[in-house]
Parts: structure tokens; sequence; C-alpha cells
């Protein structure tokens, strides 16, 4: 048979799983991953931003929270609380003036310590007495008495024995219950009296324990002397 010129050519053998009889489509133009990364890198900055300022946040928090802390006290739950008027050791070797204490009540009445330390001889022979007041002048209690009302300053005045040198600090109770510390004090040859304060916002029965110690963190305290007083609700 005449073959004619005009004719399409011929199509070749076609395998399954082969190549099409036309070819392999052309490859479409690869689409760019750039916005893509961005994106991603976008939104890891935008975690770490956020991660810092949270951070920040905390530890400003945190920061603010310590402050508030230490001048709200509470030690317990009984919320007990260090009066804003630490104790304080002075001398009175030269005394300007002397004031007569006055009392309504008995003004140092010794119990049991709460703590159950017993009191050690050494300690008690340098701290040589307690008494419970409401007002001092200087370092003097001018009125004694074993009874306070709640949010009222609670003076423990001490004397100690002349020449003596150390540290003091002072643990206060409600109902047997550990509730404030005041700070050490330290005590130099020429202090022979002082006292410590604090006020409780809680009715009970109290006591204040006051430790000799020869140490600045007072890690050797020994119990000198313990004054126990009554709390009542003010009206």
């Amino acid at each position: 048979m005449p073959t004619d010129p005009y004719s399409p050519s011929p199509v070749g053998p076609y395998v399954p799983g082969g190549p099409g009889p036309y070819g392999p489509p052309p490859t479409p133009p690869r689409k760019s991953n750039l916005g893509k990364v961005l994106l991603i890198v976008g939104a890891v900055l935008l975690v770490i931003v956020a991660a810092c300022c949270g951070g920040f946040f905390i530890i400003a928090r945190n920061a603010s929270n310590s402050v508030v802390s230490s001048i709200n006290a509470t030690a317990t739950a009984i919320a007990a609380t260090v009066s804003a008027e630490e104790g304080t050791a002075s001398s009175l070797l030269t005394p300007t003036t002397t004031v007569a204490p006055t009392t309504s009540a008995p003004s140092n009445q010794q119990g049991p310590s709460p703590s159950g330390s017993p009191i050690a001889t050494s300690a008690s022979a340098i701290v040589t007495k307690i008494q419970m007041a409401d007002q001092v002048n200087d370092v003097t209690p001018t009125h004694l008495t074993s009874t306070f009302k709640t949010h009222q300053t609670i003076y423990a005045a001490f004397e100690i024995k002349s020449g003596s040198s150390g540290y003091m600090v002072a643990k206060w109770y409600l109902n047997n219950v550990h509730a404030f510390d005041n700070k050490v004090l330290q005590v130099k040859p020429s202090y022979d009296a002082g006292y410590f304060a604090g006020y409780y916002n809680l009715a009970g029965q109290g006591a204040v324990e006051i430790y000799w110690c020869t140490t600045s963190d007072c890690s050797d305290a020994q119990l000198a002397q313990v004054a126990t007083f009554t709390v009542e609700e003010s009206s």
C-alpha cells in the first residue's frame, strides 16, 4: 500500500509504567518557601519575647511580694506580726532621768517556756531580769502590766549584767505557737538595759523568750528569760 506523505508518523510502542508516548509533562516552577520560613521565624520570636516578658513580670512580682512580706510579715496563721518598732538595746549607765514604773498587775509572770527549752544558768546570769510593759521611757519601762490589747505595742524590757558583750534575740508566742522573732541585737559592754517590742493581731495567751548568744546569727542561743502575758481583743 503506498504511503501517504501527509499522514502522521506512527506512534511508537507504549510500555505500562514507562514514559508516555508524548514524554513527561514539563516540571512546574518551584514555589519559594521564603514566606513560610519568615512566618515560622516570626512566630518563634514572638514566643521568645512573650516568655521574656512573662519572666520579667514574675521576677518583678516576686520582688514586690518580698518587699511587702518584709513590711507586713505574718510569721504564722495566727496573724501575729512584728511591730514596726524593732527591739533596741541602749546604755543606761548615765540616765538623764529616773522614772519609777507603775503597775496594775504582776509584770513578770514566769512560766514554762513554750519552746520547751530550759533556762540556761549562764545566760540568765547575763540577762538578769525581764519586765512586760505597755509604756517605756527610753528603754526603762514606766507602766508594767501583764495584760495587753490586740494591735497594742508590747515591750519586753530586760536588764543586762554590766560589762557583757554578745547578742540577744526574742521569740514571741501566742497560745504556745511560735509567732515571730525580733531582730538580733548586738550588746556592747556599756549596755545594761534594753527592750524587745511587738504586737499581736489576735487575742490569746502570749509569751516571750529572750535568748543570749555569743555569735551574730544566734546559732548558739541559750534561753535566758521567759515571761507570759495575756492579749485581749481590742474593744
